[in-house]
């Protein structure tokens, strides 16, 4: 009486594979390799958003100019963003900021220097991707196996090939519209651009803010939470 009792049918061996099935949730894995869903948190958002999406309008390579207009995404390069890092009264041309769809193929970005010896950079100033109406519990329980990515470390596109290379520290996975409690390790998303984009399914309505320093200039990223489909590989 006062002790504590075995429920019948409970064994030592199923004590045994319940706590080893229980540490194996604690202890990041590789994640099974091929297409799925994709919950990018906000800073792997944001960083996409910069480096894939933004910064490819600054080359001289047209072709990445060119981008889905079907697509669930709307990204704009605001230099006058109140908060933003990268906002300005005017660049150094004289120009007054303007707001610009990162989507619609046309040119953008502004004029700036780190100090007054220096070369003219046209470059981003703060990319936003806009605030969807869904929440983040509305997002995760749309996907029926996936992951939330999380740490995002590098973000590159292959101007020739059009491809996306994304890196991130570990990922969540989903499924069934829930998280299961298993982490994955390092991950590595590849895919193409413009399909990248075009597969986005639903932004969530809760933003988060990443800052850049690139040749002595400030600028940011602002991105909630967004749902796509991609190839996932365990790095």
């Amino acid at each position: 009486r006062g002790g504590i009792s075995i429920a019948a049918g409970i064994t030592d061996q199923l004590l045994s594979e319940s706590a080893e099935a229980a540490l194996a949730h604690l202890h990041a894995r590789s994640a099974a390799s091929g297409e799925q869903e994709l919950l990018l948190s906000p800073q792997v958002g944001a960083l996409v958003a910069n480096n894939a999406i933004a910064l490819p309008f600054f080359t001289k390579s047209a072709a990445l100019k060119v981008l889905p207009t079907e697509s669930s995404l709307s990204i704009h390069d605001d230099p006058a963003l109140a908060g933003g890092y990268g906002s300005f009264m005017r660049d150094d041309q004289g120009d007054e900021p303007v707001r610009r769809s990162l989507l619609s193929g046309e040119s953008t970005g502004t004029s700036l220097r780190r100090d007054w010896q220096a070369e003219r950079r046209s470059m981003p100033s703060n990319v936003l991707v806009s605030a969807g109406t869904s929440s983040l519990d509305d997002l995760v329980s749309g996907v029926d196996k996936g992951v939330l990515l999380e740490g995002a470390l590098h973000c590159s596109v292959d101007s020739r090939a059009e491809r996306l290379a994304l890196l991130c520290s570990r990922g969540r996975e989903i499924k069934k519209g829930r998280f299961t409690g298993r982490l994955f390790g390092r991950l590595l998303v590849t895919a193409d651009r413009r399909a990248f984009i075009a597969n986005t399914q639903s932004v969530s309505d809760q933003m988060r803010s990443l800052g850049f320093r690139s040749h002595g200039i400030a600028s940011s990223a602002h991105s909630p939470p967004w749902l796509t489909r991609a190839v996932v590989e365990g790095a």
